[in-house]
């Protein structure tokens, strides 16, 4: 049986790697710090502001561990409203 590939953590201790410490990603974010990254990536993208209608995307792209750009992304390929407004 192969060992498992580790790294060091935090305090020093060795820990097995797998893929959801392996990867970056933006789960260390509070939740407002996503909406509010989301809200400015959205606004840039489409000059769309973040409405009620957009938290059910956003607490799906938030609990997969999303970029906020990611997200943003999702929403505007799953909404051809908001599509049209980025072209």
């Amino acid at each position: 049986m192969k060992a498992a590939a580790t790294r060091h953590g935090t305090n020093g201790r060795r820990k097995a790697m797998n893929r959801l410490n392996a990867i970056d990603t933006f789960a260390e974010q509070s939740w407002d710090e996503f909406v509010i990254e989301v809200e400015d990536a959205l606004m840039i993208e489409s000059g769309e502001e973040l409405g009620p209608d957009h938290m059910h995307d956003i607490a799906a792209a938030y609990d997969a561990g999303l970029s906020p750009w990611s997200c943003v992304i999702a929403m505007l390929d799953s909404n051809p409203q908001l599509r049209q407004r980025a072209a």
